[in-house]
């Protein structure tokens, strides 16, 4: 079968779809990836076809105007004017995207398309007759539940103005679906009325461990919760022998890491973390990742070493604790690796992450990454780095999540074997 997998976001939203590109590939069928362009380097990893949506998007991001948008600090007043500006420059990236995404399928002809919120163009080519697309989401309530609201949200508001939440989302949904369909000239296009029925019944896979995310009992069979997809990285990477000998030095160490998230002040939230970590003695290893925590020009380098891209099937097996910025990605492998967690949200999903998580003892609760500071922040290290009640609780899940396996059900899914 000829399948096309889309998305549009950090490298933490592609994770998912490089590895169930590759499964589908050791399934024997044909996968083609449509992506930023940035990202043509992890599918040539893997050896996937990769076609372009270009890099407008993801330096969009990285811009100083998203930074302060997306990141943590920065006056309110700031902040407001970021969000108008970027909302102004992703008007005509989102157009081109959209067009570039039209391109691409019109070309492939794909006999199925998987693909995540973010990306618009498959949402009406599944509408079509004989035309079928499944959403793919690592991020929580992007569908209707009783107790929580959408995602953009992030509250319980008690059932019946959960269920507005999701009705104004998908409100919002619906408009942009619509302007896509008039960037795209279509001769037929969809009214509100299609779009809303088929974005309240279409195909759903949520990537998420039912350990941490049991499906909802009102939910319909074609809303499914199959389990993180994750794929082998540590068979790219040769580590250092100065990040060995640190990990031969320390017993225990502390990862901390923001992975692909930005802010407009990574020197200040670097000196944070490294005087806390000066303060209660605890070795840690930095990844740097996209940014949001940086090398300084001097520090501990017998108690810290720092990486700027490392595997984590290969790292956090040599780790004890672990702080990080809330990723779907990030969390379960912490989890899955029985480490005792603690977030600093940077954006959405991320925040409601650190609520669950706290709640259910896998650590402290977490810092906003606006709010990040030495007082605070040494106490929640020191509660994560010494609070037994954690590591407990992170071993027990890391032994159920070990016995997940869900590709069999997956490919009965993606075949549409019944």
């Amino acid at each position: 079968m000829r399948i096309l997998l889309t998305a549009i976001g950090t490298r933490g939203d592609m994770e998912p779809f490089l590895a169930i590109g590759k499964l589908l590939v050791q399934r024997g069928h044909e996968v083609h990836l449509m992506m930023p362009a940035q990202f043509e380097p992890l599918a040539q990893e893997e050896g996937l076809s990769f076609h372009s949506m270009g890099e407008a998007f993801i330096k969009m991001l990285d811009s100083e105007v998203g930074k302060r948008a997306l990141g943590g600090g920065g006056e309110f007043w700031s902040k407001i004017l970021a969000y108008i500006q970027l909302a102004m420059q992703q008007g005509k990236i989102n157009k081109d995207m959209v067009l570039i995404q039209q391109e691409v399928i019109s070309r492939l002809h794909p006999e199925l398309i998987l693909y995540n919120a973010k990306v618009m163009v498959p949402v009406l080519w599944g509408m079509q007759p004989h035309h079928r697309a499944i959403q793919v989401s690592p991020v929580l309530y992007l569908h209707e539940v009783r107790d929580h609201s959408h995602i953009a949200f992030n509250r319980n508001f008690g059932p019946f103005w959960n269920r507005q939440t999701f009705a104004l989302a998908r409100f919002g949904l619906v408009k942009t679906l619509l302007k896509a369909q008039e960037w795209l000239k279509e001769s037929k296009p969809f009214d509100k009325q299609a779009i809303t029925h088929y974005l309240k019944n279409n195909e759903v896979i949520y990537t998420i461990s039912p350990y941490l995310f049991p499906k909802p009992q009102e939910w319909p069979e074609h809303r499914r919760v199959m389990g993180y997809f994750e794929r082998p990285k540590e068979i790219h990477f040769t580590p250092s022998a100065e990040l060995l000998a640190f990990l031969d030095r320390h017993k225990e160490i502390l990862f901390i890491t923001f992975g692909s998230m930005t802010n407009p002040a990574p020197e200040e939230k670097t000196r944070i973390v490294l005087q806390v970590l000066k303060e209660l003695q605890i070795p840690a290893l930095i990844n740097t990742a996209a940014g949001g925590l940086v090398v300084p020009e001097s520090y501990d380098q017998q108690r810290v070493h720092f990486v700027d891209q490392v595997p984590y099937d290969f790292i956090l097996p040599h780790m004890k604790a672990m702080v990080h910025h809330g990723g779907s990605g990030t969390v379960h492998l912490a989890l899955k690796n029985a480490l005792p967690t603690l977030i600093i949200p940077h954006i959405i999903d991320q925040f409601v992450w650190d609520r669950e998580l706290s709640a259910q003892a896998f650590g402290p609760r977490g810092i906003p990454i606006a709010k990040l500071n030495e007082k605070v922040l040494k106490k929640k290290v020191l509660d994560l780095w010494t609070n037994p009640l954690y590591a407990q609780n992170a071993k027990a899940i890391s032994e159920k999540m070990a016995s997940e396996n869900f590709e069999k059900e997956f490919f009965k899914v993606i075949e549409n074997q019944g």
